[in-house]
């Protein structure tokens, strides 16, 4: 057989006519993808030979199999003096990052792992591609792409597999806890560092996976976005947690030497961990009492935006005030407001579960929480709706413009048509108006039929909501309707009125964008010879 073998140094080209042994593959679990796999690591070792002796050693000593071929590759980086704490960092890396590594954030991070498990300081690699060579074919990067990954799905498999756990070099066996648990110390302990310390904060903000693709996302990024993230990934799990907790107390020491904000691993701890290990936390701090947070400071409020129902039940089971006021966080709609009702909080960032957490202990209720829940646009906030009116939520607060609920909800395009008019019956009965205007004048009647939706109109028609009671109207606004009961009687109210449609110069900007739309559609009309037909209409 002919083998053509690329010699990375100088990019030329050898080649070596030696047969090769078609029974050395031996037995590849996983079929055809291990086969292919296991040939291509054939051909790494053989580039690595510049004589027809080498080439024949090589081919006469052929691993059986994949893993054992990975086990070769082990043993070699694991004779280099420094070779084998690099390569488990790496895979370390590779196997627990919660998004693709590119290479800056691979290397800082194997950088500070290094360096932490030392107690160093050093100034990290020559260049960032230096110790990827450490790991040889078992890791792959795309220089187009900037990602570094395993270069082999069965490279992850060989790592989880207990053919490596009970072998030689079951020190390089990983799995995804311990992955994790890893990382998630790493992380604590760069959150203790004095460039990450002010930024701790930042840790508990929304997470954009977008951002997190940009090529300048290193180790200080990783770890305020999803350190907490790894943290409760880890205290989900039975292993013991003892040395997570004295990590974190050993941070909460840091934090609070260069800080005066109040106990932020509480937070930390809240945003991401579960009730046993909250609770051991606090029982750690026996000088700490949650009846004594100070309002602003309410943890509650980290509970709420990382839905974390469980720890926000326990915090009240402990006895935090449920009226406390707490820190805005990812609350962008509410750009005056520094601080919050939890209840506030729970209703713009969707938080059902904790809604009715709140409602059911008597939390105090907002007058315009209405408002926050129509305006928050969530698919289910129908059914936040009905929790607030359940308990008697106010409808009756306008806004500064003049808006009811009513006016607001029915401005919403979003949720189908059968949940637009139950919320709407559910307002009516709750005490908002059918036939409230706003300071415009316009009527919820006026917005149902923007919806084209038959049976609103209905209902509100028998609601006693009139037709007269516009303060301008287009006649095309009934189009849709001139087979419905009502049609011919909203016709007639129309021309009955003097300031509608008919009186030409009463007509606003909007409508004729909605004739011009209406025509367009239905018609299929050039926007030439539309134009031509509104100027001669005197729109």
């Amino acid at each position: 057989m002919l083998w053509w073998l690329h010699s990375p140094p100088d990019e030329t080209i050898r080649t070596v006519e030696t047969p090769l042994n078609p029974n050395a593959v031996g037995s590849n679990p996983g079929g055809a993808g291990f086969l292919f796999r296991w040939v291509q690591c054939q051909l790494v070792e053989l580039g690595d030979c510049y004589t027809e002796g080498q080439v024949q050693r090589v081919l006469e000593e052929l691993p059986e199999g994949l893993y054992e071929t990975y086990d070769r590759i082990l043993e070699r980086i694991d004779k280099k003096k420094f070779g084998g704490q690099i390569a488990k960092s790496i895979l370390l890396w590779l196997v627990g990052a919660l998004k693709p590594l590119n290479l800056k954030l691979l290397t800082e991070g194997v950088t500070f792992d290094i360096q932490r498990s030392e107690k160093s300081n050093g100034e990290g690699f020559l260049s960032n591609e230096d110790f990827l060579n450490v790991c040889g074919s078992l890791v792959r990067y795309d220089r187009k792409d900037d990602v570094v990954s395993l270069s082999h799905f069965s490279v992850k498999e060989y790592l989880f597999h207990a053919h490596l756990r009970n072998g030689a070099l079951s020190r390089y066996h990983i799995s995804p806890p311990i992955a994790d648990s890893h990382l998630v110390m790493l992380c604590i302990d760069y959150f203790r560092t004095p460039q990450m310390v002010p930024e701790f904060q930042s840790c508990f903000g929304p997470f954009n996976w977008i951002d997190s693709l940009l090529p300048n996302w290193g180790l200080p990024q990783y770890v305020a976005n999803l350190g907490g993230r790894h943290f409760g990934r880890v205290v989900k799990t039975e292993e013991p947690l003892h040395e997570l907790m004295q990590s974190m107390l050993v941070l909460r020491n840091a934090l609070r030497a260069q800080s005066t904000e109040p106990d932020m691993v509480l937070n930390f701890i809240v945003s991401w961990g579960t009730p046993s290990f909250l609770k051991t936390y606090l029982d750690h701090l026996e000088t700490i009492r949650l009846t004594d947070t100070t309002d602003g400071n309410s943890p509650l409020g980290y509970a709420i935006a990382h839905d974390n129902f469980a720890c926000a039940e326990t915090l009240l089971n402990l006895g935090l005030d449920i009226n406390l006021l707490c820190r805005k966080l990812n609350h962008t709609k509410l750009p005056n407001k520094e601080f919050i009702h939890p209840l506030e909080a729970a209703v713009i960032d969707n938080r059902l579960a904790i809604v009715d957490l709140l409602l059911s202990r008597h939390c105090f209720i907002p007058q315009d929480i209405i408002y926050s829940a129509i305006m928050s646009c969530y698919t289910s906030t129908s059914s936040i709706i009905f929790s607030l009116l359940k308990y008697e939520a106010n409808v009756t607060v306008p806004t500064t413009c003049g808006d009811s609920p009513l006016h607001l909800w029915l401005r919403d395009r979003s949720c189908d048509s059968t949940v637009r008019l139950n919320v709407t019956k559910a307002l009516v009965n709750a005490g908002c108006h059918p036939r409230s205007k706003n300071a415009a004048g316009t009527t919820p009647l006026s917005l149902a039929l923007d919806h084209n939706d038959g049976a609103l109109v209905d209902y509100f028609i028998g609601q006693g909501a009139l037709f007269e009671d516009f303060r301008y109207i287009h006649l095309v606004d009934f189009a849709w309707a001139d087979r419905l009961s009502w049609y011919n009687a909203a016709v007639g109210a129309v021309r009955a009125a003097k300031h509608v449609l008919e009186v030409v110069h009463s007509i606003t900007l909007a409508d004729v964008c909605r004739v011009r739309l209406m025509l367009q559609k239905r018609f299929k009309i050039t926007p030439l010879i539309l134009g031509n037909v509104l100027d001669l209409a005197e729109y």
